[in-house]
């Protein structure tokens, strides 16, 4: 199976995030990074969301915004990042 990167937007729902990284990791496919663009969430929320993937053994990267830009912005913002490397998103 190909590679592949996984985007996702979040906003104070940093325990629906951590559900959701854990899902994947229960995929099939095991061949993939996960982008998660942080929209200004709460210090704490922010902190449990680093905490979680520090411990993890997946490729994620968290970008975190100071303000927060909207879904739209921010998924583009996902999307540069991920358009950087070549790899097909879902």
């Amino acid at each position: 199976m190909r590679k592949v990167a996984v985007l996702t937007v979040n906003y104070n729902s940093e325990d629906k995030t951590i559900d959701f990284i854990e899902s994947l990791r229960k995929s099939s496919h095991k061949d993939f990074e996960i982008y998660i663009v942080d929209n200004a969430s709460s210090a704490e929320g922010v902190k449990k969301l680093r905490e979680h993937i520090s411990k993890s053994n997946l490729k994620i990267e968290l970008i975190e915004n100071k303000n927060n830009v909207g879904w739209g912005l921010a998924c583009n913002q996902g999307f540069k990042r991920i358009e950087k490397k070549n790899i097909p998103y879902v």
